[in-house]
C-alpha cells in the first residue's frame, strides 16, 4: 500500500521521491525473496559469507528456517491467496482507520496521500529510537501530514495513532497471568 500511495501521491519532492525509489526497491527485494528459491539461497549464501561467524550462524539457521517457510507458502496456492488477500485487507483496514482518525480530528487529507503517508510514518516509528516508536512515529507524523494539518493536529493524529497499540494492549492484560502460568507449566514440564 505505501508504494501504492508514493506513487500517486501529487507532491513529491526530493525526499519522497528518494523514499519511494527506496520502498519500491525494498518491496521488490522481497517480493523476490518471498518468490524465489534459488534467489533466496543465493542471498542467504552471500550474506553468510561476508557476515562475521556469529552471525552467520545465526542467518543459516534463518536460511533454513526461510526455506521451511517457503515449500510451505508455496505448497497450497489457496492457503497462500488467503493470506495475501488477507494482509492486504487488514492492512487497507489500518490505512482507512488513520484516514478517519484525519476526518476526527476535522483536518482534509486525501485519501490517496493517506495512503503513502501513514505507511512512512509506520515505518518511521519501527526503528529503534524510542519504546514501541512513541515520539519517533508521531514526528514523522507531524513532518508527513504537515501539507495538510497544523503540528498540533499532527500531534493529535500522533495520539489516537498510538491508542492503535495502547488500547489492544490493555485489554489483553487479563490474559496475561493464566498465558505467563500456562507457560511456566510447560517449562517444567519440559525439565
Amino acid at each position: 500500500w505505501c508504494v501504492f500511495g508514493l506513487v500517486l501521491y501529487p507532491q513529491k519532492d526530493l525526499l519522497f521521491w528518494s523514499m519511494t525509489a527506496c520502498v519500491t526497491l525494498g518491496f521488490l527485494f522481497l517480493a523476490v525473496l518471498v518468490g524465489s528459491q534459488t534467489f533466496a539461497r543465493f542471498f542467504f549464501r552471500v550474506v553468510r559469507r561476508f557476515a562475521p561467524q556469529k552471525i552467520g550462524k545465526k542467518f543459516g539457521i534463518l536460511e533454513e528456517s526461510w526455506m521451511e517457510m517457503h515449500g510451505y507458502f508455496w505448497g497450497d496456492l489457496p492457503k497462500l491467496w488467503s493470506v495475501v488477500c488477507t494482509s492486504l485487507g487488514i492492512w487497507f483496514l489500518h490505512l482507512l482507520q488513520i484516514w478517519m482518525f484525519t476526518l476526527a480530528i476535522n483536518t482534509s487529507v486525501p485519501f490517496l496521500s493517506n495512503m503513502a503517508l501513514a505507511p512512512l510514518a509506520i515505518l518511521a516509528g519501527l526503528l529503534p529510537l524510542t519504546f514501541a516508536g512513541i515520539g519517533t512515529r508521531d514526528a514523522a507524523l507531524i513532518y508527513f501530514y504537515s501539507p495538510f494539518m497544523a503540528a498540533a493536529d499532527g500531534a493529535a493524529l500522533g495520539v489516537l495513532c498510538t491508542m492503535r497499540y495502547f488500547l489492544p494492549a490493555l485489554a489483553g492484560l487479563p490474559f496475561l497471568g493464566p498465558a505467563l502460568a500456562s507457560v511456566a507449566g510447560k517449562m517444567k514440564v519440559k525439565k
